[in-house]
């Protein structure tokens, strides 16, 4: 008795082929032999047995996966196979035609691509000081994302996503969880396609057509370019050791952000923004570090309220250890008198960042400073505060991340906020349990 790999295929057998092989045929021992050689590496349920009778079909996929490999065989080992081949020519031609139409389908099955991760957390937010009016709360809320691929040809492709929830813009803000148990929330932003365009190489040159995420910096800490979109064109290459990149597009149009009842004039100054922006990004051995500009323009009144310089690198210690920091400034219009036009932020990743196997650990350190004139505290992907007019606060962030498969992990979430302002803000405090998932 010998074991052989089983095939991650098999084919029906046509009911003419269901004749039994004799246990006695010589092709048995014909195809243990070529097994013992490592010729053939997979049938059935995994075994063969020279006791146990086999169709002529079964036995005709085994002798054509021998007619596969036959460049691992010997002269003697080709004679054989040629033997079999013979023998059973009628039902290999059929295994043949089988394998040539799963084939084609496979190929048709890898023009199209999907890829996806679910979030669920149990947050907790405190209120600790500031504006009486908002109360300390508690809620589970999950998110899904799921990024489709299309190949178009060697050179095109069509890029999509599906989430469950999208920013809403006649409440604007980052939040793209759904609440457990909150099966009547309905609305445009709900389950819908929030991402779709044409993604094309011209040589070096890459160019993104359509609705796309809106990237300012890497980790998300002035604008959420996992929540937020523009549509709009980008275009990438590459000067030497420089890459580039330019995009021009409408970012929002008749929005209202979330805090527009006690802080209306954001949303006067900022409510309908079309985008342009260039990026420049290079490395020198173990720092990255990049420079960009983007300037988000209220085509109703034509008024520039935000042009944003900003500076983000990285540097990695060793596979264990990177540290992130950014600066950003605004020069544009000033919302709020007096107010920092300002921020940074700095963060230190400890641990294996990707999380890529079971056991895998990640702790991350975080401090951001956010001036109220610099952006709407409503793009950062981090802390902010429950209610503030001012939008000027600091968040310190600690999360701690471990992985149950390469696939699956877990984390725990630690995150204060304090507001500059503390007539128009509000101190929180925020606890979270979270649990990801990849597919």
């Amino acid at each position: 008795m010998f074991g052989l790999g089983i095939a991650s295929v098999s084919f029906a057998a046509p009911t003419s082929n269901l004749v039994d092989v004799p246990v006695k045929h010589w092709s048995y021992d014909a195809v243990k032999y070529l097994g013992e050689q490592g010729i053939i590496d997979g049938y059935g349920d995994g075994t063969f047995r020279g006791d146990k009778n086999m169709s002529r079909y079964e036995m005709a996929q085994i002798v054509y996966k021998a007619m596969l490999n036959q460049q691992k065989a010997n002269i003697a080992q080709k004679a054989l196979i040629d033997k079999l081949a013979v023998e059973y020519a009628l039902e290999i031609n059929k295994v043949n035609t089988m394998d040539q139409r799963l084939a084609a389908i496979e190929k048709k099955t890898d023009n199209l691509q999907f890829s996806g991760q679910a979030r669920m957390r149990y947050s907790v937010f405190s209120e600790t000081s500031g504006n009486p009016g908002v109360a300390s709360s508690v809620s589970s809320t999950y998110r899904l994302r799921l990024d489709g691929v299309a190949r178009v040809d060697d050179n095109t492709t069509f890029d999509f996503r599906f989430v469950n929830r999208a920013p809403d813009k006649a409440s604007l803000s980052n939040s793209t969880f759904q609440t457990f148990g909150g099966n009547g929330q309905s609305g445009s932003n709900y389950n819908n396609i929030d991402r779709a365009a044409i993604n094309a190489k011209f040589g070096k040159t890459k160019v993104l057509i359509g609705r796309q995420a809106f990237l300012v910096d890497p980790l998300g800490a002035w604008v959420d370019s996992g929540a937020y979109s523009f549509d709009g064109v980008k275009v990438s290459g590459k000067s030497g050791v420089i890459n580039l990149s330019a995009a021009y597009g409408r970012f929002i149009s008749g929005a209202t952000w979330a805090d527009n009842s006690i802080n209306p004039a954001m949303t006067t100054a900022a409510g309908n923004l079309d985008v342009s922006s260039l990026t420049a990004e290079t490395a020198s051995g173990k720092l990255k570090y990049s420079a960009g500009y983007h300037e988000l323009k209220n085509f109703a009144t034509g008024k520039i309220p935000f042009k944003w310089t900003a500076f983000d690198a990285n540097y990695r210690f060793n596979k264990d250890y990177i540290l992130y920091a950014g600066y950003l400034t605004n020069s544009g219009q000033e919302i709020y008198g007096g107010k920092d036009k300002t921020g940074y932020y700095t963060s230190l990743m400890i641990g294996d960042t990707a999380l890529s196997k079971r056991g895998a650990q990640k702790l991350a350190i975080s401090y951001m400073k956010h001036g109220a004139n610099m952006t709407p505290a409503f793009l950062s992907g981090w802390g902010t505060p429950l209610k503030t007019q001012s939008q000027d606060f600091h968040n310190f962030d600690v999360q701690y991340y471990y992985a149950f498969s390469k696939n699956f992990n877990a984390g725990l979430q630690y995150s204060p906020v304090v507001a500059s302002d503390k007539y128009n803000g509000a101190n929180n405090t925020l606890y979270r349990v979270l649990t990801n998932v990849k597919f």
